[in-house]
């Protein structure tokens, strides 16, 4: 991700995390980072599923529903 969208997500207050349509992790923002208590190095090209802790069936239909 370029620094200007890294940029953007920290505007947030709330945990953001940008993943691809198979939910695979691009980018976060600090509170995302904060609230996993993880790094971009830790989680980026991970699976959502793999740090949250849930199913990628769970993910993908929400990803299916807003793409």
């Amino acid at each position: 991700m370029s620094r200007e969208i890294d940029s953007l997500l920290n505007v947030f207050p709330e945990p953001v995390v940008v993943v691809s349509a198979d939910a695979v992790i691009q980018s976060a923002n600090k509170a995302f980072f904060a609230f996993t208590e993880t790094g971009a190095d830790q989680i980026v090209g991970r699976s959502i599923s793999q740090i949250m802790g849930t199913e990628d069936s769970a993910y993908r239909d929400i990803i299916e529903r807003c793409c």
